[in-house]
């Protein structure tokens, strides 16, 4: 069930966004109220200037509005503007996005959100959403000095796997096959099949702001072979 939105005009009753405005210095009848109620019946109301809904229009926030509960704050009403970022900004900008690298076909299905911070990187999910993941791996652990978290490599001449695991539903995904994705697979190396059948996996205990990047992927089997 979709949320529901409701514009109306800001009324007396409304004291903390009228509180709001007043430290804006604005004035109450350039002020929309939007009363959002969620599928169990919960209603919170946020606010807009008339400027912003006439720039957005009503049907671009009621599409892309969403309510989360926070331990913290309580209800939380969303906005998500980058879809009208997205469109308002210039070709060059437009350009230098699309740069970002493609999602391997393998994780299709498992991307949830992707940002460029230093690398690009991914937040992966299970196909019911959940974020929450267990790491699990073939392979042996390098530290690298400098670097905080230490890197699945092969084992020997077995090349690394890496998989999530969604603890609430059970499912697992491959998030990196060395016997079979990059490179190197594609036209220098090759594996034994029975090999790469037995890789058993052992769960790998990492804090859960971990996150997963194109570097990752790409240096695995490159320190292993500096590490020779």
């Amino acid at each position: 069930m979709a949320l529901k939105l409701n514009f109306r005009e800001v009324t007396p009753e409304d004291t903390e966004i009228l509180r709001m405005i007043a430290l804006r210095n604005g004035k109450a009848e350039d002020y929309l109220c939007c009363d959002v109620t969620n599928e169990d019946g919960v209603t919170q109301t946020t606010w807009y200037s008339k400027a912003d809904v006439a720039l957005w229009g009503e049907d671009y926030i009621r599409a892309h509005t969403t309510m989360k509960y926070s331990d913290y704050s309580g209800w939380i009403i969303i906005l998500d503007m980058e879809p009208w970022n997205d469109a308002q900004a210039s070709p060059r900008k437009k350009k230098k996005r699309d740069s970002f690298p493609k999602i391997p076909t393998w994780l299709e299905g498992h991307v949830k959100e992707r940002k460029q911070k230093r690398l690009p990187t991914v937040t992966l999910c299970s196909s019911a959403g959940n974020e929450l993941l267990e790491v699990w791996y073939y392979g042996e652990l390098l530290t690298v000095k400098g670097e905080s978290q230490s890197y699945i490599i092969d084992r020997g001449e077995t090349p690394g796997l890496v998989a999530a695991r969604d603890p609430e539903s059970g499912e697992e995904f491959v998030i990196f096959d060395g016997g079979q994705h990059g490179y190197d697979n594609m036209f220098c190396d090759e594996h034994n099949p029975a090999q790469l059948a037995h890789r058993p996996l052992q769960m790998r205990s990492l804090p859960p702001s971990w996150c997963w990047n194109w570097a990752t992927i790409s240096t695995m089997r490159m320190k292993k072979r500096a590490s020779r």
